[in-house]
């Protein structure tokens, strides 16, 4: 079995609306706690309590957007709260 990539919902196109993303830790070495979007929309959500706690990469604790430029990503009217992820290094920066 592969790595996971989100621990909650793992989005490629579509939408997602007025629902909770919340509780949810991803610490398998990817990245998106909540939500890992590669294009679509989120809307009229709340996005709380999410974590990112992977070793080596815990971007998007709440959401990580995998292709901002894409046209479609959007997230519109939504409470993102509350998202954790390990400190980081000293001398470090976040990746991407």
């Amino acid at each position: 079995m592969g790595t996971a990539v989100s621990a909650g919902i793992y989005m490629i196109a579509g939408t997602v609306q007025n629902c909770i993303v919340a509780g949810n830790t991803n610490s398998s070495g990817q990245v998106g706690g909540g939500i890992y979007m590669y294009d679509g929309m989120v809307s009229n959500c709340l996005i709380a309590g999410n974590a990112a706690n992977a070793p080596t990469d815990s971007r998007g604790g709440g959401i990580f957007v995998a292709n901002p430029c894409a046209a479609g990503v959007k997230v519109v009217n939504c409470i993102i709260t509350t998202t954790r992820r390990p400190p980081m290094a000293e001398g470090s920066a976040p990746a991407g």
